[in-house]
């Protein structure tokens, strides 16, 4: 599997700078999880359907948490539902867990990432999803995705690239308000390694 250097993305900003958090944050409204599905360089990308928040936005699969689920379900489910990828939970890699505030809405996103080396048999949504693509990396700035997509991806690079999380600022902290409530380093992480394959 081939990927070029990280910093030929330059989604990074090099001039890291930890996000810190108040223990007095609004109340959380929700739950979501989302995965990025990684391929050959390329990332698998979905265009949200009309009556979905951020409506004709591009994102990762994506969903809320039920009350009685755990994330790693829910990404299953949410794998499932949306675009007909079944996966067992030793194939997903937990990434983060971030504290994202926007619109008004405070919610805790967990990040996974599936790394696949064959093309897998993509089922529509159609009440959810609108589109499919694989995309390179590089292209992913010329869509309107959800604001707060590029945070979630550096931590996706990052992981890949280097298997741990650095201390970093977030390239749309100031826009999205992304507080990263704890920093995963290498020696911290639970994160477990990919295989190259």
């Amino acid at each position: 599997m081939y990927f070029p250097l990280l910093h030929q993305y330059n989604f990074f900003v090099y001039n890291k700078t930890m996000i810190s958090h108040s223990n007095n944050l609004k109340k959380i409204d929700f739950s979501a999880c989302g995965c990025f599905v990684l391929m050959n360089g390329e990332l698998l990308i979905i265009e949200r359907q009309s009556g979905k928040p951020y409506p004709r936005h591009w994102a990762v699969p994506t969903g809320k948490i039920e009350s009685d689920e755990l994330p790693i379900d829910c990404i299953k489910r949410e794998l499932e539902e949306e675009i007909g990828i079944k996966t067992s939970e030793g194939n997903l890699n937990f990434i983060s867990k971030n504290i994202v505030e926007v619109d008004g809405i405070s919610f805790l996103f967990y990040s996974y990432a599936l790394i696949i080396s064959k093309l897998p048999d993509i089922e529509l949504k159609d009440d959810e999803v609108r589109a499919v693509q694989w995309v390179p990396m590089t292209a992913i700035r010329k869509r309107r995705v959800v604001p707060y997509f590029f945070n979630t991806l550096n931590d996706t690079l990052e992981w890949y690239f280097t298997n741990a999380l650095q201390l970093r600022l977030l390239p749309e902290a100031e826009t999205t308000h992304v507080k990263c409530p704890q920093v995963r380093t290498k020696s911290t992480t639970r994160i477990r390694k990919h295989s190259a394959n």
